[in-house]
């Protein structure tokens, strides 16, 4: 009996000896898998944030080249004999570091050339960029647009050289409520607000109006440049006050200019003006703009043209916004155009305040502080003013393309 006891006991011991291994075994085969699978997520991870880093990179040097470029601009004429370019550049407190040049291309534009690298990732990014007007918007401001009732916006293209063109506003304020549309109002372009902005938060839209467009943060700030006054202005001289002054040297410069009730002031040729002090249209005047002249007119102050004034730009149906320029300095504050009839113009004001309430419909694209349209108007953009730039400093350069290799 003892014996068949033991012989019980040591089969057991045999059994259970292979069944430990077997154990020790499958638990050594299971931590390998998981030292695997966590080397593995560790490996992917490392991997894919080397790759990130690398592609940050690459739009960083993408985003410092198109900076670079429009400082370029600030310095006239232009030159582009020599174009930006940089080198192993790194981001701080970072690996990764970038590289990029700019080349011209044959479309008539630029292309930027970026690449990010990290470790031993490495990204590419391109963009193809163009030179362009600020009055390439119809509307841009600094801070605040407000748009009134019954609202209706739409391009003007007389010469059907802009197809698919639309009327993009653009403010670089981040602020709440910087852009507000009014009941029954309709902005068929996109609505652009400052970098890193909320466009719920920073586009107030009223019942019964709509944008057709798309809203979106900008990439980067856009910087207006000061207005330079032009070269060869004689000095100032006291306005004449005349019934009917008509103006056809190249070169005029005023203290001030009020035209009172029923007088008019013409323009016969190319013509260009400075007013030091303010500039008012009063009741029942006329600025008149003769047909094959133009005014680029400078403002130090204000501009003002009142209820019943009127400002014509050529002949009715032919008007152009390229034959009125209007450029506020930095000390030009407000403009307001109250006049009874049609404008056709392009305002340059960046520190000013616009306010548009004439009567009539508005043809033209306006850069200011902030920009106010009274209810029941008409904007119309003339897509002609998409690529002008008269003098020379009134342009940006903005990303037409990007792509990734």
């Amino acid at each position: 009996m003892k014996v068949k006891r033991m012989l019980s006991k040591n089969r057991c011991s045999g059994l259970v000896l292979p069944l430990v291994a077997t154990i020790v075994v499958f638990i050594f085969l299971i931590g390998i898998a998981v030292l695997k699978v966590g080397f593995g997520g560790r490996y992917i991870a490392a991997m894919t944030s080397t790759q990130i880093a690398a592609r940050s990179a690459a739009d960083a040097g993408l985003t410092v080249a198109m900076h670079e470029m429009n400082k370029k601009l600030l310095v006239r004429p232009w030159d582009n004999s020599t174009l930006p370019s940089a080198a192993d550049v790194r981001l701080p407190n970072c690996r990764a570091y970038y590289s990029y040049t700019v080349t011209d291309n044959l479309a008539g534009g630029y292309t930027i050339t970026s690449t990010g690298k990290c470790d031993r990732e490495t990204r590419n990014v391109y963009a193809m960029t163009r030179r362009t007007s600020f009055w390439s918007y119809a509307i841009a401001v600094e801070n605040t647009i407000t748009f009134g009732s019954k609202i209706v916006m739409d391009v003007w293209d007389p010469d059907g050289n802009y197809l698919g063109l639309t009327p993009d506003i653009r403010t670089s304020s981040t602020e709440p409520d910087a852009v507000k549309l009014k009941p029954n109002s309709e902005l068929p372009g996109d609505v652009v607000v400052g970098p890193g902005g909320d466009p719920e938060s920073v586009i107030q839209v009223k019942p019964n109006a709509d944008i057709h467009g798309e809203t979106y943060a900008a990439d980067t700030v856009i910087d207006f440049p000061d207005v330079v006054l032009p070269v060869g202005l004689p000095p100032l001289a006291a306005w004449p006050g005349d019934p009917c002054s008509v103006l056809t040297a190249p070169y005029y410069s005023y203290s001030s200019i009020n035209l009172g009730t029923g007088e008019r002031l013409e323009i016969r040729g190319n013509v260009v003006m400075y007013v030091a002090g303010p500039m008012r249209l009063g009741n029942d005047s006329t600025l008149y703009i003769a047909p094959n002249s133009s005014l680029a007119l400078y403002l130090e102050n204000s501009f003002t043209a009142v209820n019943s004034s009127r400002i014509i730009n050529g002949i009715e149906g032919y008007e152009d916004a390229r034959n009125l320029c209007m450029y506020g300095t930095s000390t030009c504050t407000n403009i307001v155009i109250n006049n009874s009839g049609k404008f056709c113009g392009a305002i340059y004001a960046p520190s000013a305040r616009l306010e548009i309430k004439n009567s009539g419909a508005t043809y033209g694209a306006f850069i200011g502080d902030s920009f106010e349209m009274k209810n029941s108007g008409e904007f119309y953009y003339d897509a002609r003013l998409y690529d002008f730039d008269p003098t020379g400093g009134l342009s940006f350069f903005q990303v037409e393309r990007w792509w990734e290799r």
